[in-house]
């Protein structure tokens, strides 16, 4: 079950993402996107009242969607739930009328790149340097979004 996040979530946002992501985000990062109403924080949870398994952050830039963040529990990848929350996100952006959808991935992280081509992203190109800890390229991938 996909929803949007809140303020109680942001401990456990907090460390998926630093299992799962080098920069992770602090607690008061996710708190700040959760009350920001250019952001959506989507979080899968498996039932009701359950700590989230994982989440997607999303920005609207005009008819642009960004994703900051998109981070899955290890002990819960390859199980759909980055699927589902890319598809909540991507309809969240249809209803606020965006285009395409946006995020910058890794050189090195061949999975999620797969991930990302394999859902319908195409790269768009390269932000040399992006990344510092541990240093490395981002990929620039982007989507279009139809109704």
């Amino acid at each position: 079950m996909t929803e949007h996040a809140c303020p109680g979530d942001c401990r456990t946002l907090a460390r998926i993402d630093e299992v799962s992501n080098s920069g992770a985000w602090s607690e008061t990062a996710f708190y700040e996107s959760v009350m920001n109403p250019s952001f959506a924080v989507i979080v899968y949870r498996d039932e009701e009242g359950e700590e989230p398994a994982g989440f997607i952050v999303c920005e609207f830039q005009g008819d642009l969607l960004a994703i900051d963040e998109i981070a899955v529990h290890p002990d819960r990848r390859r199980c759909g739930i980055a699927s589902a929350l890319l598809n909540v996100a991507a309809a969240e952006g249809i209803q606020r009328n965006c285009k395409e959808i946006t995020l910058e991935v890794r050189s090195g992280n061949a999975a999620a790149i797969a991930f990302y081509d394999n859902v319908g992203f195409q790269t768009a190109g390269v932000r040399k340097g992006l990344y510092k800890d541990p240093p490395d390229d981002a990929i620039v991938m982007m989507k279009k979004l139809t109704q």
